[in-house]
């Protein structure tokens, strides 16, 4: 992501206080790594960006998932929310991930 437009994305996420930004990787690292070190709980990458593509893929298919034991399974989906990166755009964004997003 370009420096600036990652800061421009950081400072809009600054009003939100249950959002926290843990960092950025560096351009040659592999995001999804570093999201996992970090314990992120959203990762935000550039539509181009070559790491979003076998996640963009799964878009509208879900994947059910069964524990080892066979008692129990889970689902998970993605879906795309497009988001204006503006104010009120971003302002939707804690709603979202609290709606759909993170179990840690």
């Amino acid at each position: 992501m370009p420096q600036m437009l990652g800061e421009v994305v950081e400072q809009a996420l600054r009003v939100h206080p249950e959002l926290q930004v843990v960092g950025r990787a560096p351009l040659a690292s592999d995001p999804l790594a570093a999201a996992r070190e970090a314990r992120a709980t959203v990762l935000v990458l550039c539509q181009t960006d070559p790491a979003l593509e076998p996640i963009a893929e799964l878009e509208g298919v879900a994947v059910f998932s069964l524990a080892a034991d066979g008692r129990e399974g889970a689902l998970l989906t993605l879906h795309r929310h497009p988001i204006a990166l503006d104010e009120a755009g971003l302002s939707q964004l804690p709603r979202f991930i609290a709606e759909h997003g993170t179990q840690g």
